[in-house]
């Protein structure tokens, strides 16, 4: 259950929240002229874990979203406590001199039958801004194979993450056509995976990023 933007399992959890309509046509600009041309972009899928053919770098949405992150940190650090807890593995000295910023930016897009498996970032949060979902969760999870399974699971976002009796949960966010422009903010050691989709040929576009400590300079 999402309250007052955080949503919450385990002994943590994530922040939820929307881009302005402002600051997502700067997005919108870069995702479109990258899938205009995507032998022009520069691919970012060398770096990372996902088995999707189609991942590149972001550069001038840089500003607008690291400025939505570093709210949504300073947010999830007022309920949770996380950047406290990571300034408290620095020295003591170095500590007044970090800062976080917007360490690495991409966009991702994922086609049918493609997914992410489970794995954790680096840097102190993580976020995800959904673009554009192709499909309903609603037909999604009737299409595809297992239609007798107890559960359907493709079309998923998904957290896992050790409960408080230590056993490993999973918390399932049914990310669909209504997500677009919602973004959400999350540890980047929290263990997270996307399931395969069936119900569409047309890409799942997501921005994906980290934020890390960096040491403050006297300008």
């Amino acid at each position: 259950m999402i309250e007052n933007g955080f949503y919450g399992f385990g002994n943590g959890g994530i922040v939820v929240d929307k881009v302005n309509d402002f600051d997502f046509m700067t997005i919108k600009k870069e995702v479109e002229e990258i899938k205009k041309d995507f032998n022009s972009a520069v691919n970012y899928g060398d770096n990372l874990i996902g088995q999707l053919k189609k991942s590149y770098a972001l550069s001038d949405s840089r500003n607008v979203i690291e400025k939505k992150m570093i709210a949504l940190a300073d947010k999830h650090d007022s309920e949770y406590n996380h950047l406290e807890i990571w300034r408290a593995s620095f020295p003591k000295k170095q500590r007044d001199n970090l800062k976080v910023s917007l360490d690495s930016l991409w966009v991702n897009f994922q086609e049918r039958y493609e997914f992410q498996p489970i794995h954790d970032h680096a840097g102190v949060f993580s976020f995800i801004i959904f673009y554009e979902i192709p499909y309903d969760i609603e037909t999604e999870q009737a299409s595809g194979p297992g239609n007798n399974a107890v559960e359907r699971m493709n079309g998923l976002l998904e957290f896992h993450y050790a409960d408080y009796k230590g056993d490993l949960a999973t918390m399932s966010i049914p990310a669909d056509k209504k997500w677009s422009k919602t973004c959400i903010l999350f540890p980047a050691k929290l263990k997270h995976s996307v399931t395969p989709f069936y119900s569409s040929t047309d890409y799942r576009i997501t921005i994906s990023g980290n934020l890390a400590f960096e040491y403050a300079t006297n300008d």
